[in-house]
């Protein structure tokens, strides 16, 4: 099995050709964007090859084959591409790399389908996803104290369901200035001017 950089090297230029742009300093799955940036490359003198190798640090991409092993796909990295977890369990597993490569440049991104994740959960308790509520349930470490009190996390995570019931108790002990106050001092202007909105 070719190591992540090979790959990443590999396709250094056939990924504009399938219409995909990645910053090669900054590793990320090339089907929905998900990154860690902890390795990046940031020194712009980097040489070109050493950049690759940043890519063989990222613990959370896999290698992903278009054509399966078991359909007879090779160990070769023109059939391997770099997948967040998520993505390489949801690819198409089949023997027509055409559709693998449609659905890997197709895919919403990881932030869009977190944004539809959250706002199901948050609908499920008949809760509006706005910008205040967004920004407590992300970015208030008073509440994340709170559900640490009342939840309990599991697989060491509490899901979104769990942190939004939390939430609805959160919001009915504040009005909207204490909850904007709870927020890290550079986020209170901004949630103030779209509440304005």
């Amino acid at each position: 099995m070719p190591k992540k950089s090979e790959i990443a090297k590999h396709w250094r230029e056939k990924i504009f050709e399938i219409g995909l742009f990645m910053d090669w300093g900054e590793p990320a799955c090339w089907s929905c964007g998900a990154y860690d940036s902890e390795n990046d490359i940031t020194d712009p003198n980097t040489p070109f090859n050493e950049i690759f190798l940043a890519w063989d640090k990222q613990k959370y991409l896999e290698r992903c084959h278009i054509i399966p092993r078991g359909l007879g796909g090779c160990n070769c990295p023109g059939n391997i591409v770099l997948l967040c977890k998520k993505c390489h369990r949801e690819n198409p597993d089949t023997d027509n790399p055409s559709l693998f490569l449609k659905w890997m440049t197709k895919r919403k991104n990881f932030g869009t389908r977190r944004y539809e994740e959250l706002k199901t959960a948050f609908t499920e308790f008949d809760l509006e996803l706005n910008t205040l509520n967004f920004f407590v349930y992300a970015y208030s470490e008073i509440f994340f104290n709170f559900v640490e009190k009342k939840a309990i996390a599991v697989r060491g995570k509490y899901t979104d369901s769990t942190r939004v019931s939390c939430l609805l108790e959160w919001l009915e002990q504040y009005n909207t200035q204490e909850l904007i106050k709870q927020l890290p001092n550079e986020m209170q202007g901004y949630v103030k001017k779209r509440i304005l909105e």
